[in-house]
């Protein structure tokens, strides 16, 4: 995204993703400045004119990666205002602005986010390994579990469940480790048929009811270590609660019910005019 002076957009394309912690700093600095020199050469742009860059970078959480980033990007832009942030800061900066501010976050993985006074907080983030409860993966990987549990009873009546998956995503216990284990198979595609089922399969409405749960505790986490004691905004973000449903509806009746100083708004605006914003204060 490329705007001027005033925050208007110019320039705005999505291009495909690439994670920091995958990739390494040198491949990512090379193809995020190639984006950077093409598209301001498309606009007629020139870089000596800019005011400030921000980028956010998935997997770019600690200090010294930050740094090193910033030399790649500073020696191949010849461009010393840039600045490296997390996905996270770009996105709360994005739902909410430079004041306080919470983001919850539950896509494929499930963090929060968020500023209060002088401080961030970071609460959750650790990874489908360590942790990510309430995300869509780990809603899909419980799924999965359910259905492989089932696979083991040897019924001749099939739950809804595992009809669904060998109807909708060709699953069953023929197959399933080979797709699981060989073939990366999207795990977290598998979460919005569990909060769809969650509404009349009880072992469903129990994964749902314990991502809640994990999702309401990272909130709950932020209000006792912040020391929150002022009306604070707190958007959603990602696919599993950005959207309608089952579990966003009953997560945020739980919010509101027991935390008053949090104040739930839809977001402003997406996550790289949060980068915008950021790189103006450059």
């Amino acid at each position: 995204m490329i705007a001027d002076e005033d925050l208007n957009v110019l320039f705005y394309k999505k291009f495909k993703s690439i994670h920091y912690s995958v990739v390494g700093a040198e491949k990512i600095s090379d193809e995020f400045s190639t984006l950077i020199k093409k598209n301001l050469k498309l606009k007629k742009l020139d870089l000596k004119n800019c005011g400030g860059i921000c980028i956010g970078l998935a997997g770019a959480r600690e200090d010294n990666d930050r740094k090193i980033l910033y030399n790649k990007f500073s020696k191949k832009l010849s461009f010393k205002k840039i600045r490296i942030e997390t996905d996270t800061m770009t996105g709360l900066y994005g739902a909410i602005g430079a004041g306080n501010g919470v983001i919850l976050i539950s896509g494929t993985g499930s963090v929060l986010f968020g500023k209060y006074g002088k401080n961030f907080f970071r609460v959750g983030g650790w990874g489908r390994i360590l942790g990510d409860e309430g995300s869509g993966f780990w809603i899909g990987r419980m799924g999965l579990n359910l259905a492989v549990k089932e696979y083991d009873l040897m019924k001749k009546s099939k739950s809804e469940l595992t009809k669904r998956l060998k109807k909708e995503f060709n699953l069953d216990d023929k197959n399933i480790l080979e797709e699981v284990f060989h073939k990366n198979f999207p795990v977290q595609h598998i979460a919005p048929l569990v909060i769809e089922l969650s509404k009349k399969d009880k072992h469903c409405k129990k994964i749902i009811d314990d991502a809640v749960d994990a999702l309401y505790g990272l909130v709950a986490t932020f209000v006792k270590i912040s020391k929150l004691k002022t009306k604070t905004e707190l958007a959603f973000i990602g696919s599993i609660i950005e959207s309608k449903n089952i579990l966003s509806d009953r997560l945020k009746t739980k919010i509101k019910k027991n935390f008053k100083n949090i104040k739930l708004i839809t977001k402003r605006n997406i996550p790289v005019y949060g980068a915008i914003l950021l790189a103006k204060e450059l």
